[in-house]
């Protein structure tokens, strides 16, 4: 989608908004090991696949896939990512980018309230105040209703999922060519 945008940026204007989602709620904040949940879930033959692939996929976009670490319950980063928005749009998807290379990169745990203010504040928001927001429970019934909304009234059942313009769907990740058609056919 990235890629899409940049070779759009004379055509349109682009505002990303990250919406919740959880694909496992049921998970501890304290997290369990990646990779014996992500074997546990697709097997040990389909994962000796997988990462090697997803790796050189990564690489290509410029994503270091890391496979260790923890995957956690998201409320806590989805609340921060709400938080975060309501200061811009930019500031959400700043806070978005740390998120991602936290976990995806940095095997860091997304459930630890330590590493979503450090993720905040790297970000350039406010990381006291980022804080005091996940002590007092502040966004939870701001997520719980986005899902409840947004997620059930779009029909979404996996990430990724897009919605452009509000109208345009995809589901899965997409080839920047994708994207470019999309855009094509709006800018007309």
């Amino acid at each position: 989608m990235e890629a899409a945008m940049k070779s759009f940026k004379d055509k349109a204007d682009f505002e990303v908004k990250w919406r919740p989602f959880f694909l496992n709620p049921s998970l501890p904040k304290e997290g369990v090991d990646k990779l014996t949940m992500y074997k546990e879930k697709f097997g040990e033959a389909r994962m000796q696949q997988m990462i090697p692939h997803m790796q050189q996929v990564g690489r290509d976009s410029g994503i270091n896939f890391s496979y260790g670490g923890k995957v956690a319950n998201t409320m806590d980063s989805h609340r921060v990512m709400n938080w975060a928005l309501k200061q811009s749009v930019a500031a959400q998807d700043a806070v978005c980018e740390k998120l991602f290379a936290a976990y995806f990169e940095q095997e860091k745990n997304i459930g630890s309230e330590d590493v979503l203010v450090n993720c905040a504040k790297e970000a350039g928001l406010d990381a006291e105040a980022c804080r005091q927001m996940l002590r007092e429970g502040g966004e939870t019934q701001e997520v719980l209703d986005d899902i409840e909304g947004f997620q059930r009234k779009m029909r979404i059942s996996g990430v990724p999922h897009f919605v452009i313009n509000g109208k345009e769907q995809l589901s899965g990740a997409q080839e920047a060519d994708t994207f470019a058609g999309i855009f094509e056919k709006i800018v007309r």
